[in-house]
């Protein structure tokens, strides 16, 4: 299956204001670092979400 967006091992993905959709995963923190600043779409994938998403605030 595939990924929407990813955070691959010791890697930092930074997030905000992505449609994600169609994948077999949405979002995937599952090996890396998966921050989100909100307002990210996603519906309609397999699996939703996988692993820590840190929720971070934003200006």
């Amino acid at each position: 299956m595939s990924n929407g967006i990813a955070a691959g091992t010791n890697g930092t993905i930074r997030a905000f204001g992505n449609t994600v959709t169609k994948n077999g995963t949405g979002l995937n923190g599952g090996a890396g670092t998966f921050r989100s600043g909100g307002h990210n779409f996603v519906d309609g994938n397999t699996t939703e979400s996988v692993g820590t998403i840190t929720s971070v605030p934003t200006m």
